[in-house]
Parts: C-alpha cells; structure tokens; sequence
C-alpha cells in the first residue's frame, strides 16, 4: 500500500491502476512465500535437524515445568546447590539479627538476583554444550560473559551483605 500510494501517479501514467497493482504484488508475494515454504520443506527433510515446535501450554503446565527447572538446578548442579546453601546462610543471618524491612528486601534482591543469573548460566552452558562440542571461541566467549554476570551480582551482594551485616558484628 505504501508503494501504491507514493507512486500512484507513475503507476497510473503506466497504465496500471490498484486492482492490476494490487493482483501482481499478490502474485510476487505467493510466489516468494512458496519459494520459502520449498526451502522450509528441504531443510526439513534432513533427519539430522530437528524442528522444535513449541504448542500453546496452559497455565498449570507451564508453571509445573517451571517448578520442575528449579528442583533440577537445586539438585543437580553444583552451583545450585552452593548458591541455595548461601542464600539459606544470608536467609538464617538476617532472622537471627533482626534487620529491617528495607534490609530484607536488599538480602531478598541480592540472593534472587545471584541464584537467577546463576540458573540462566547453567542453562547457557548447557544449550552450549548441546550445539557445539569442539572448542568454539564465540562459545567460549558466550560462557564467560554469562559466568562473569554471576561472579558480578555475586561481588555486589557481598558488598551488600556486609553494608547490612558487619555493623550488628561490630
């Protein structure tokens, strides 16, 4: 329509008005649209590529797949279970030396924060792993950035923790 419309009047000098405009652009665009659908149908010929197609979930069965991601990161990767053994401490600490609520949702962020980035590294790594065995620097590359995002809100949190705690040490 935008090329109709600023070009009209060289169409329309041409001979060509909107109805013949509009039938040959549906033409072009089916037939580009097959072309791609025949190269779609090609690729997926080959066994070795399998096509993921993601179907509509309801509401309780993503939230169950949800819950079954973190009990497999809770227990079964290292990090995980470092990370929750850190966070029940921060957790235990902040009980046990009453702070504030301003202080509970700093400790809340911070361990949200780290165990988040830490579970969206491990998922990195493994999806990594799965696409390239070799060594790949761009992979390598992808690994450390996701890893160097954990070690940073990791630093943050000590330094928030120890903002929050080492005044009522002391």
């Amino acid at each position: 329509m935008v090329v109709w419309l600023v070009h009209k009047k060289l169409f329309m000098a041409g001979g060509v008005n909107f109805k013949k405009y509009n039938k040959k652009m549906t033409m072009k665009y089916n037939k580009t649209i097959g072309s791609l659908n025949k190269i779609d149908k090609a690729k997926n010929q080959d066994d070795s590529v399998v096509i993921y197609q993601r179907q509509q979930q309801h509401f309780f069965s993503a939230l169950f797949h949800s819950f079954e991601g973190v009990r497999y990161f809770f227990s079964n990767e290292r990090n995980g279970k470092l990370q929750l053994t850190i966070a029940a401490i921060a957790i235990t600490a902040s009980v046990a030396f009453k702070i504030n609520s301003m202080e509970w949702l700093a400790v809340l962020i911070c361990v949200g924060m780290v165990i988040c980035l830490e579970m969206i590294n491990t998922s990195l790594e493994q999806l990594s792993n799965k696409v390239e065995t070799a060594y790949n620097p761009v992979i390598k590359l992808v690994k450390d950035v996701a890893a160097g995002a954990v070690l940073f809100a990791s630093l943050i949190s000590i330094v928030i923790g120890g903002i929050i705690f080492l005044p009522k040490l002391l």
